[in-house]
């Protein structure tokens, strides 16, 4: 029955996640729709079981089964459409699949082998996840642990759900990402270049770079919102196009919103800006309504718990507790900052960003023309940059922080990669 239950609770949940683009009508290929089932399923779920559940304290019931049949219902009177995404083999498709699926295999043998050892992972997502089990509500959480505030839910809710439904190990869940994201990559690029290999080698490109393959079996928080920012950033790109859904919008807005919902960073900026110029440019603010419309009630569900249970507290006891930690005023010298910066940025990224800029300076030299994915890359590097540089300059503890400015940077290498191959450098070059 324990593996029914189990197999029944994923079954469902991808099973979600698959319908949502059907529902909205996007035209995406197989292999997107496939590879986006398990971030848009757990996030449904888990945002409605945090909101109904911890938020409005009712109790769950059946109303994750109601909620698939009613979308299955409203299935039959849904026109669906999609771009196929027909697989020709090749040499050397043969090797970006088989390189791509050691990759995988390796994140998955690791993340199930071992149970979750990171130890920022035990104490802020998975203990965390556990002591619900035991008590029931997040209240209970923020009054004994009042720093778990500082951290969204979202991987704590998949924990969650998986040990109630009889999961041993929530770890599956990060390896099942992992395949997903890559797929979504490669259908994206495939779609958006029509090339089958371009495709194939940015998604394998993005795997078996090592600060990605590292960070992809941690448990961290890192390694899913570098891929819910990214996917935001594809469905973004699809809603500003001219002739497109506009409930691409509505997705990418809904990619942001689980993204904020896994970890509070300022990223979401970048979005929102772009979608902005774009408006202004196009003379249509439809796309940017959408996104807004799924963004921000996301978004704002974890700070408006949060200031629900700052409220209980007499004098502001949390909000002391947390703030003790940056109690002290440091500003240091900018050179010891960029000097400190080099290392963990020079292991996340590599020489991805000289080979950007040196495509940024061809495309706008050859064509006056910068491509998006080229426009995004280099504003979610210069937003780590600088991101960095103002925490440093607040906080005394920056020069301990060396792993995290390494985890925190590999946000921007898909979108390197991304850049790179869909440069229309290539175009002309049968790439």
């Amino acid at each position: 029955m324990a593996i029914i239950e189990r197999t029944l609770f994923l079954l469902i949940i991808l099973i979600i996640g698959w319908l949502i683009p059907k529902v909205l009508r996007l035209k995406i290929s197989r292999w997107e729709r496939i590879g986006l089932s398990p971030f848009l399923g757990f996030g449904l779920i888990s945002t409605l079981y945090f909101f109904i559940c911890f938020n409005l304290k009712l109790s769950i019931g059946v109303w994750p089964l109601i909620s698939i049949i009613l979308v299955i219902l409203a299935f039959p009177h849904v026109k669906v459409q999609y771009s196929a995404f027909r697989f020709e083999w090749s040499l050397i498709r043969f090797i970006l699949v088989s390189v791509s699926a050691l990759a995988i295999l390796y994140c998955t043998l690791q993340s199930v082998y071992w149970p979750v050892w990171s130890p920022d992972a035990v104490f802020l997502y998975d203990f965390r996840a556990k002591l619900l089990i035991h008590v029931g509500n997040f209240n209970y959480l923020s009054l004994k642990l009042p720093t778990s505030l500082g951290y969204p839910p979202f991987t704590t809710m998949v924990h969650y759900l998986s040990y109630k439904t009889g999961w041993q190990s929530a770890t599956w869940f990060y390896p099942l990402t992992f395949l997903g994201f890559w797929l979504v990559t490669a259908g994206w690029v495939t779609r958006h270049t029509r090339s089958q290999f371009r495709g194939l080698l940015t998604a394998t490109l993005i795997v078996i770079t090592p600060s990605i393959l590292w960070n992809s079996f941690l448990g961290l928080t890192n390694i899913l919102y570098t891929q819910l920012l990214t996917l935001c950033f594809f469905y973004l790109i699809d809603a500003t196009s001219g002739r497109s859904n506009i409930f691409f919008g509505l997705l990418s807005g809904f990619l942001l919103g689980l993204s904020v919902f896994t970890r509070m960073e300022a990223f979401w900026i970048i979005p929102i800006v772009l979608l902005i110029m774009a408006g202004m440019v196009k003379r249509s603010f439809i796309p940017l309504g959408l996104f807004l419309a799924a963004f921000i009630p996301l978004s704002m569900l974890w700070p408006n718990y949060t200031n629900s249970v700052y409220a209980q507290f007499p004098n502001g006891q949390v909000t002391t507790e947390i703030q003790s930690l940056y109690s002290h005023v440091f500003h240091p010298e900018l050179i010891p900052i960029l000097k400190f910066m080099i290392l963990p940025l020079a292991s996340s990224w590599g020489f991805l960003p000289v080979l950007v800029l040196a495509l940024f300076v061809w495309e706008a030299v050859k064509h006056r023309r910068i491509r998006l994915p080229m426009i995004i890359s280099l504003s979610l590097s210069l937003a780590v940059f600088l991101g960095f540089i103002n925490f440093a300059v607040r906080n005394p503890s920056w020069t301990s922080l060396s792993s995290s400015l390494y985890r925190m940077a590999t946000l921007a290498v898909p979108f390197f990669w991304v850049a790179i191959v869909t440069s229309s450098y290539w175009d002309k070059r049968k790439l």
